[in-house]
């Protein structure tokens, strides 16, 4: 079982991060953590990792393709409570996002990614 304060921290820095906008490698760090160790980490930390950047995204501080093919391969694990998570925010974000404004660059890029998903899979 992860440490609980390790948890803490690092949704402290997804809270602080926007007010230190020349340090934007927090994202990075995290979507290269799960990634990497996503199938040996305990549940609740894989949870606590992928909160963090949905309020990371929720504050608009990496646009939302550079999530979408970790996502994918979470969707894809046998965590039920996670992968619920991660199918609302990716629908809820990409709603959102046309609500403000439709990009037409971001909407195409969206539409491609969901393309190859498709003909992969």
């Amino acid at each position: 079982k992860p440490q609980s304060s390790f948890g803490e921290q690092v949704m402290f820095l997804a809270h602080v991060s926007p007010s230190f906008p020349g340090k934007r490698d927090l994202p990075s760090m995290l979507i290269g953590a799960l990634d990497e160790h996503f199938e040996v980490m305990h549940s609740s930390m894989r949870q606590t990792l992928v909160q963090a950047l949905i309020l990371l995204r929720n504050r608009n501080q990496f646009p939302c393709i550079r999530t979408l093919p970790l996502y994918f391969k979470l969707l894809g694990f046998s965590d039920k409570l996670l992968r619920k998570q991660i199918f609302a925010h990716i629908v809820k974000d990409i709603s959102q996002m046309n609500t403000k404004s439709r990009s037409q660059n971001t909407n195409k890029e969206l539409r491609d990614f969901f393309f190859v998903k498709m003909k992969e899979g």
